[in-house]
């Protein structure tokens, strides 16, 4: 890597600007899909867990809004239903 070789270094930082796109990616990936620990219980963390979440979690904030109550059996990720209130939904999500 001189600068005598230009087309060399861009190739040789090209490369490495892939692999670390691909580690990064990864990392990404394995949180995306991992899990969370919240009150004493381990919580899915994909996809559909977020978007379930978030529904839920809105779906709390406006029942707070309005003074109703809110209460929710969620499925952990080991399959064990867990009630949630109102914040203990919004603090998952």
């Amino acid at each position: 890597m001189t600068r005598d070789h230009p087309a060399e270094l861009a190739q040789q930082l090209s490369v490495k600007k892939n692999e670390l796109i691909a580690i990064i990616n990864a990392e990404r990936d394995k949180r995306i899909a991992g899990t969370v620990q919240y009150l004493g219980s381990v919580f899915d963390t994909d996809r559909d867990a977020q978007q379930n979440i978030t529904g839920a979690a809105v779906l709390a904030q406006l029942a707070l809004a309005q003074g109703a109550a809110f209460n929710i059996d969620w499925v952990t990720y080991s399959n064990d239903p867990i009630a949630l209130d109102a914040m203990g939904v919004i603090e998952l999500g």
